[in-house]
């Protein structure tokens, strides 16, 4: 039997950091819970049972890592909220949770394209949610919603209590900062 892989499992922090950034925006999630102790408490379960994670392709190491960061979330939800309240938020998290997966898994690269081509793929995505991680909260509130969530300006404007103007000009500092961020070393 094949040796599993070693995987860095840091690398993938801000991916799922833009994870739950995005079921918080998306209005799935309640937005007082903090992204970072729910990514950190699932990295420590991923961590202890690491042994027992049988990915092979980075593809299914993420979608192992969405899993423990789901039951993180459910598991924080249901200790705050009465049966009713949590059975329609479980419902509403798995629909943004599948909704994430499904937009992931079109950015992933593509398992017929070549190795070099799902490489930079991967690194790619790696890069942009790091990205992502280090802009501002209100640009990266804005990024998330319109790039993620498909949101208008006009609707990011609303939700964020700000001009069209404004939201238009905290898209356009982010996406200079992505890029400025994609042609160095993040």
């Amino acid at each position: 039997m094949g040796e599993s892989p070693q995987w860095e499992l840091e690398r993938y922090r801000p991916l799922l950091r833009l994870q739950v950034r995005r079921m918080q925006l998306g209005g799935a999630f309640l937005r007082r819970r903090d992204e970072s102790d729910l990514v950190q408490n699932a990295f420590v379960k991923a961590l202890e049972n690491l042994d027992l994670c049988q990915a092979k392709t980075e593809a299914e190491l993420v979608k192992w890592l969405q899993t423990i960061l789901r039951n993180e979330v459910f598991d924080n939800c249901r200790r705050d909220m009465s049966q009713k309240e949590n059975m329609a938020l479980e419902r509403s998290l798995e629909a943004a949770l599948a909704d994430s997966s499904a937009r992931l898994a079109v950015i992933l690269p593509d398992p017929h394209s070549s190795p070099s081509e799902q490489a930079e793929r991967k690194e790619l995505l790696l890069r942009i949610a790091a990205g992502v991680d280090q802009l501002p909260e209100d640009q990266r509130d804005a990024i998330i919603q319109r790039y993620t969530l498909d949101a208008s300006v006009c609707d990011i404007a609303k939700q964020m209590r700000r001009s069209e103007k404004s939201v238009a000009g905290l898209l356009a500092r982010a996406l200079g900062k992505l890029r400025e961020l994609q042609q160095t070393d993040l």
